[in-house]
């Protein structure tokens, strides 16, 4: 039985591997009105209560509006005790919505 369930693991890791070969970067954008995020001059308090309110792992990062984004926070950097979220912002990289995922990745 646990053999069985092995091979169709196996056999649904490697059919995913095949349908991610056709996808494109806008199929995984989240919309904007969807996005969670925090301006780069909000409080640290501020995104401390995004994350605890979203259980999110990452949030987003920008500057006076969403169309400047600027990068992204982990949670797991607050444990560093940054005084400015600017401190602890990692930055994002831009890609066309039209590229296709599996060539993101090869970068």
């Amino acid at each position: 039985m646990e053999d069985d369930e092995e091979v169709d693991s196996e056999i649904q890791i490697f059919q995913n591997a095949l349908e991610f070969s056709g996808v494109k970067a806008r199929d995984i954008m989240t919309p904007r009105t969807e996005i969670v995020a925090v301006d780069l001059y909000d409080s640290v308090a501020e995104l401390k209560e995004l994350f605890v309110e979203n259980s999110y792992s990452k949030i987003v990062v920008y500057e006076n509006s969403l169309t400047k984004l600027v990068g992204y926070v982990h949670s797991f950097d607050l444990f560093k005790k940054p005084k400015h979220i600017k401190s602890v912002v990692i930055a994002v990289e831009y890609v066309p919505e039209t590229i296709y995922i599996k060539d993101v990745m090869i970068c």
